[in-house]
């Protein structure tokens, strides 16, 4: 519980394996989460699921494109199963956030919404607290 929040929707959770046993992926390095605060222009890499490109995962490409109350808005491309996915800097290939669900349609637009890293960071030093 310590490591959800519903207000900004986002979770850590914790692989087990059929047992119920904490468990890691092998083969594969984790994703370093750090407080990383981007830039207009920012270049940035997203993956995700959306519908459009069927059930293998997507990357789009796309840049920062200013703020929105606690987002990052860019233009990289967006839809339903891009949220939940994950932000990197295009550059360093660090995680900078979480793709979420909100868009703007308003004018005919629509801008990918990320929450920033330090909402991640946050739930993740929690979790390892409650461990």
């Amino acid at each position: 519980p310590e490591a959800y929040d519903s207000v900004v929707d986002l979770a850590v959770v914790r692989l087990v394996d059929l047992a119920g046993n904490p468990t890691r992926v092998t083969g594969r390095n984790p994703i370093e989460v750090t407080n990383r605060e981007l830039g207009l222009g920012d270049e940035v890499r997203v993956l995700g699921y959306p519908g459009l490109g069927g059930e293998t995962i997507t990357l789009s490409g796309g840049e920062i494109s200013g703020r929105l109350d606690e987002f990052y808005k860019s233009s990289a491309r967006t839809g339903p199963g891009v949220s939940g996915g994950a932000a990197f800097d295009a550059i360093t290939g660090d995680y900078v956030g979480t793709p979420t669900a909100g868009t703007s349609f308003d004018v005919g637009e629509a801008h990918l919404l990320i929450r920033p890293s330090m909402y991640a960071l946050a739930l993740l030093q929690a979790a390892q607290r409650a461990d």
